[in-house]
Order: C-alpha cells, then sequence, then structure tokens
C-alpha cells in the first residue's frame, strides 16, 4: 500500500470517530484511550487465541475480539464517569472500526507480539495529531472551552471567546468537524504536493 492510501486511512480512521462524537476534547481523551485500550489488548487476546485456534479463523475471532473489547471499556468508562459515557457511549463501538482500519495499514503477518504493537501504534501515533487538533477545534469554537474527563463531571477551561462564536450551534455540530476535517485533508494534500515539486525542482536543479 502506497502512502497515499495509508494516508487517506488515517484520515478516514480519524473520521470515523470525530464525526459522530461530541465536540469536546474530553470526548477525544476518552475515545483515544479508547483504540489504545482495545489496540493493545486486543492484539495480546489475538496472539492467545491463536496458540489454540486455526489461523484461517483469524479474522473472524479479531473481529469478535475488539467488539468484545469495546463493550468491556464502556463498561470501564461507565464505572469511571457515568456522564462521560453519555458523551461517548455510542462513539466507543465506532473505534471498533477505526482499529480494524489500524490492522489492516498495520498489515500484521507472521510476526512477535512485540513487533506487531510496534507496528500499530506507529500508525496510531501518525493520526493523534490531526485527531486532536481537530477535537480541540471543536471544543473551542463550539463551546469557547478545554475540556478533560472528570469523575463526576467535565473539568472544563473557559477561554477568551469571540462573540461571533457565542449561541452559535453550528460551531459544535457535525457540519462543521466534516468542514473541519475536509479543510485539513486538503491543506496536508496540497502541503504533500508542494514538498514533492520543491523536491523534484532541487534535483533538477542538481542535475544541472
Amino acid at each position: 500500500m502506497n502512502e497515499k492510501n495509508k494516508r487517506q486511512l488515517y484520515i478516514f480512521a480519524t473520521a470515523l470517530i470525530l464525526i459522530p462524537a461530541a465536540g469536546r476534547l474530553a470526548s477525544g481523551i476518552i475515545l483515544y484511550l479508547g483504540i489504545v485500550f482495545i489496540c493493545l489488548f486486543g492484539t495480546l487476546l489475538q496472539y492467545l487465541f491463536e496458540i489454540f485456534a486455526s489461523k484461517y479463523a483469524k479474522s473472524i475471532y479479531s473481529i469478535v475480539i475488539i467488539i468484545f473489547l469495546s463493550s468491556i471499556f464502556n463498561q470501564l468508562v461507565k464505572l469511571f464517569s457515568p456522564l462521560m459515557n453519555l458523551y461517548t457511549d455510542f462513539s466507543i463501538y465506532l473505534v471498533s472500526f477505526s482499529v480494524l482500519i489500524i490492522k489492516f495499514v498495520a498489515l500484521e503477518n507472521d510476526e512477535t507480539i512485540a513487533e506487531s504493537l510496534s507496528k500499530k501504534f506507529l500508525v496510531i501515533l501518525k493520526f493523534t495529531p490531526l485527531f486532536f487538533l481537530i477535537f480541540l477545534l471543536r471544543d473551542y469554537f463550539g463551546y469557547g472551552t478545554i475540556t478533560f474527563p472528570g469523575l463526576s463531571k467535565m473539568i472544563e477551561i473557559h477561554l477568551p471567546y469571540p462573540n461571533m462564536f457565542k449561541d452559535t450551534f453550528f460551531y459544535g455540530s457535525i457540519p462543521f468537524a466534516v468542514i473541519i476535517i475536509a479543510i485539513i485533508m486538503a491543506s496536508i494534500e496540497r502541503g504533500i504536493r508542494l514538498k514533492n515539486y520543491f523536491s523534484l525542482k532541487s534535483k533538477e536543479k542538481d542535475k544541472k
């Protein structure tokens, strides 16, 4: 798989969670921990199952394990903070599909647990900046805050907030999330094209 296709899959995996999720950074932190939790324990359980099950059933029990771990993580969030669970309940199950994409991009073959985990977490790290940037923008423009998960309530840090954004539902909505993702995607592609263009020009000058 070439880098462009991988990049598009990173963005798709991120958008799958970001678009329907509540536009609060606190929600993003919980969902990010969900990705890490499912990737970590999913990989460990997968290798455990491979000892007892046929490799031909690998894709089936991989999906079952991921869905099972999503349910476990959802219950853990509910125990930690029932309020945060209201914000993330549905989105946690979308994390399952993002993890499946991560597994696909990581292209698992016959490798050790350490190799598998390192490849998956490398993929996670690549879309981490985009993931948190979008949650930050939605939190600030939608509510004028930066939020963090808390036991009994969300911890809110109020920031200076322009009057043009006040009392406007749009900036915390799904359409705004789609617009942000589209702008960032276009900017990334444009930046890469410019980088390739100047790199090509530099090589042409060196040849001369």
